[in-house]
């Protein structure tokens, strides 16, 4: 997820047999969403060929029953599902959209085909690797999964999820940077069987997004004037449970390690990190195959570069 777009949150987290008020809360939100986008997929449609684009009637034009209490509202415009674009590699991006945003869906599957093309050359081969980018009211959205408004965009279960603000101008170069961060974090999460650490995902995404988000550098500089670091542990579970004070620091952070690993490691290290991961190794373990060091050393570099300033200079060596 970022703050102008990116990662999945892990909003199915339990610390205990008997859930907390906060996690029942995140299981009625993770409800909620897959009810939205569920109907998405199976109300009142129709079904694309992204290729040709001719359309034909798909889905049933019947509301599903509920049989549990309303956690969302109902999707009542009609969608439109395109059939999969194929990627590079074997892999494939299948749109969703209502039909006001069609134009702009394929625009934006044109744009992956792109950055698909992009991120395999990056990593050195990807493959099967099969997505769905949703564009979805952002009303609704917001009003569905309770996060953060400064979330436009995130990655969820094999989705890019998208709101779009009808009522405003689109900003397509910022929807151009968010759709590039979901889609690395799609990446990633196929790396890894989901287990990259939020502080590497996040910082990665942004990195791959080009020019930092203006003033993350000072929030991070303002921050430290008075603070520790953000621990890693912290970064590790996602941004999303952040105190909002805490936020563009933890993005600004998680940047210069970000970049960092890249410039002391290289890609081929992280790739060899994140399928270690998906092996079923620990983190630690897996940190110290693919990088050479413990991550808690690593984490030492960082805190050294943040206190000497040495990131404002694009020092991340």
């Amino acid at each position: 997820m970022s703050n102008n777009g990116r990662s999945s949150p892990d909003i199915l987290e339990q610390r205990s047999r008997r859930p907390s008020a906060r996690v029942r809360d995140s299981r009625l939100r993770m409800r909620a969403l897959l009810l939205v986008l569920g109907a998405m997929t199976t109300g009142v449609g129709t079904v694309a060929t992204a290729q040709s684009g001719s359309y034909a009637p798909h889905g049933s034009t019947k509301r599903q029953t509920q049989t549990t209490p309303r956690i969302a509202p109902a999707v009542e415009s009609p969608v439109v599902t395109f059939a999969p674009t194929r990627l590079d590699g074997s892999s494939s991006i299948q749109l969703i959209t209502t039909p006001p945003l069609t134009t702009l869906g394929t625009e934006l599957i044109s744009s992956i085909r792109k950055t698909h093309r992009e991120f395999n050359a990056l990593f050195g081969g990807i493959t099967d690797i099969h997505n769905t980018l949703r564009l979805i009211d952002a009303e609704e959205f917001y009003a569905v999964t309770h996060l953060p408004t400064w979330t436009n965009a995130m990655f969820f279960r094999k989705q890019v999820v998208i709101p779009i603000d009808r009522s405003k101008p689109i900003d397509r170069m910022e929807l151009e940077r968010s759709l590039r961060h979901e889609y690395f974090h799609a990446i990633t999460h196929s790396l890894s069987a989901g287990r990259c650490p939020g502080w590497l995902d996040e910082g990665l995404a942004q990195h791959i997004e080009g020019i930092p988000q203006e003033g993350l550098w000072r929030a991070l500089a303002g921050w430290l004037g008075n603070n520790d670091m953000v621990p890693f542990e912290r970064l590790a579970r996602g941004f999303t449970k952040l105190p909002s004070e805490m936020v563009a620091p933890a993005y600004a952070q998680s940047l210069v390690a970000a970049r960092m690993v890249r410039s002391q490691f290289g890609m081929g290290a992280v790739r060899a990190f994140l399928e270690q991961l998906k092996s079923g190794a620990q983190v630690e373990s897996s940190f110290l195959h693919a990088f050479g060091i413990p991550a808690t050393a690593f984490h030492k570099r960082v805190e050294e570069n943040l206190r000497s300033g040495k990131f404002q200079q694009g020092d991340f060596g």
